[in-house]
C-alpha cells in the first residue's frame, strides 16, 4: 500500500491510468477497494470531497467527491500506480495535494495542515488486511512465492521470503486461495467486517505427491553417488599407496 504525492490539482486518483479508450473508467479487479480507499482520503481532507471544479481551467477537473479513475480523468501510460498494482504486491493511489503545481516553502505548512488527517486515515487502512504466514506442513518453514487470491478476482499477491503475506481488503466474505506449483492448493474462508476489519492466518501446505517422490529419488541418487565417490577415492588411494611401496 502506498501513496504517490503530487501537486497540480486536488483529487485522489486511482488505477488504472491507462486504457485503449481515454475518458472511460479503466477498472481494476479491485475497483471497489480503490474507490473506498480514495473516498476515505478525500473525506478526511478539509474540502477535497466537495463537488465542483478542483482548480480553474485544469484538466477538466470538475470531479464528484474528490476522487477519480485515472484513465477517466486523463490517460497516462506507464504510471507508477499502475506498475505497482500489476507487478508488485502494492495498492497505490496518486494524491494531487494542491492546485499550485510547484508549491513554495511558505505553502507547505498549509498543505500539511489540510492533508495530515487524511494521510493518517490512509495509513491506518494498512491494518484492514488478510495477512499471515504460509508454512510447509513437514518442516514448518515459510514458503515464498505462494500465489494468494481472493474470490479469484483482483490482484494476486505473492508471499515473501519467509512465507509472510498481506492482502488489503474491505468488509465482505472471501474465499482465500493459496497456490504453489510444489504444493496442494489450500482454500480458507474469511469474513471481514467493520467490527473486525482484519484476519490473521497461519496456513500450512502439503507437498504434492510427485514432488515428495521426486525429492526422495533425488536423495537416494545423491546417497548412491556419494557412496560411489567414496569407493572410487578408496581405490585410487590404495593404488597410489601400492605404487609408492
Amino acid at each position: 500500500m502506498s501513496a504517490n504525492l503530487h501537486d497540480g490539482s486536488l483529487v485522489v486518483n486511482f488505477p488504472y491510468d491507462d486504457d485503449k479508450i481515454e475518458g472511460i473508467e479503466a477498472k481494476t479487479g479491485d475497483h471497489e477497494l480503490f474507490v473506498v480507499l480514495s473516498y476515505l482520503y478525500a473525506r478526511a481532507h478539509r474540502y477535497m470531497w466537495k463537488k465542483g471544479p478542483r482548480c480553474i481551467n485544469q484538466y477538466d477537473d470538475n470531479l464528484d467527491e474528490g476522487i477519480t479513475n485515472g484513465n477517466k480523468w486523463y490517460r497516462v501510460s506507464g504510471g507508477m500506480q499502475d506498475w505497482n498494482y500489476v507487478f508488485a504486491n502494492c495498492f497505490e493511489l496518486t494524491i494531487e495535494m494542491s492546485c499550485v503545481k510547484y508549491s513554495t516553502d511558505e505553502q507547505l505548512k498549509q498543505i500539511w495542515d489540510e492533508h495530515k488527517f487524511a494521510l493518517i486515515s490512509f495509513i491506518e487502512k494498512i491494518h484492514n488486511t488478510i495477512s499471515g504466514f504460509v508454512l510447509d506442513e513437514i518442516n514448518g518453514i515459510g514458503i515464498p512465492n505462494v500465489q494468494i487470491s481472493i474470490n479469484n478476482i483482483g490482484k494476486t499477491v505473492l508471499s515473501s521470503t519467509d512465507g509472510d503475506f498481506w492482502r488489503l481488503v474491505i468488509p465482505g466474505n472471501y474465499n482465500v486461495t493459496f497456490q504453489h506449483f510444489r504444493y496442494e492448493p489450500v482454500i480458507r474462508f474469511v469474513t471481514i467486517s467493520k467490527k473486525k476489519p482484519y484476519e490473521f492466518l497461519n496456513v500450512t501446505m502439503s507437498r504434492k505427491k510427485f514432488i515428495e517422490n521426486f525429492t526422495e529419488v533425488n536423495s537416494q541418487i545423491a546417497y548412491t553417488f556419494d557412496t560411489f565417490m567414496i569407493f572410487i577415492t578408496l581405490i585410487i588411494s590404495h593404488f597410489f599407496q601400492a605404487l609408492i611401496s
